[in-house]
């Protein structure tokens, strides 16, 4: 039975509908397929962004910013976990008189060599900052104790590498320690009290295990 034309004419409708139905379709997921190109695209972006705001341009170690990020919500996890902290503060010898007797461009080249070594040396899971100047600090998810030894093993092995021998001498490290205690609200006193025994140390004729340096 052959179909009415009212009858072909609602088929002709229907066609045109499901094709405009497609082709709206295939607008919405190319739209919808840009959209999430575009949004990774920004979160790459914004983590690259992010990742400028909290590095130090030169060594490529964290910056006192990120410090400012993590040092909170790791002192939370000390006071509800219960977990040891601990603070290592390095800082370069002899760094001054390289800068005065080779140029900065020299002194930016040992900068860069040791944050490169302390990056290799230092564990992933504890942070690595350049704290300024010829400084970095080490905020440590351990005892006092376990931070002390991981100076001590720093400083001898940056001593015994290779590549420490083509610096100019006198270069190496000094550190101090000191354990974030249960309940700090406020880690600067600590984090002074390590660049003090970190002078200390320097200045020492020998080490003295009850100033807790090296």
């Amino acid at each position: 039975m052959a179909a009415t034309p009212l009858e072909l004419l609602a088929v002709n409708a229907l066609l045109l509908l499901f094709a405009a139905l497609g082709m709206h379709l295939l607008v919405f997921e190319e739209m919808t397929y840009e959209l999430r190109a575009t949004n990774r695209r920004l979160e790459r972006a914004r983590g690259e962004l992010h990742e400028k705001v909290i590095t130090d341009p030169l060594t490529t170690c964290y910056n006192r910013r990120f410090f400012e990020e993590v040092i909170g919500r790791e002192l939370q996890r000390r006071q509800r976990y219960q977990t040891p902290l601990s603070l290592l503060f390095l800082d370069i010898d002899q760094f001054k008189a390289v800068n005065d007797t080779f140029g900065h461009e020299t002194g930016n080249l040992v900068l860069q060599y040791i944050a490169s070594f302390l990056k290799e040396h230092v564990r992933e899971a504890d942070y690595l900052f350049r704290w300024g100047g010829d400084e970095f600090l080490v905020l440590m998810s351990c005892e006092l104790d376990q931070a002390m030894q991981k100076g001590v093993d720093l400083k001898a092995d940056f001593a015994a590498a290779a590549e420490t021998a083509k610096l100019p001498a006198g270069v190496g490290l000094s550190f101090g320690c000191t354990e974030v205690p249960h309940g700090t609200e406020d880690v600067m006193p600590l984090v002074k009290e390590a660049d003090r025994l970190m002078y200390e140390h320097k200045t020492a004729t020998r080490p003295r295990r009850k100033s807790r340096r090296a």
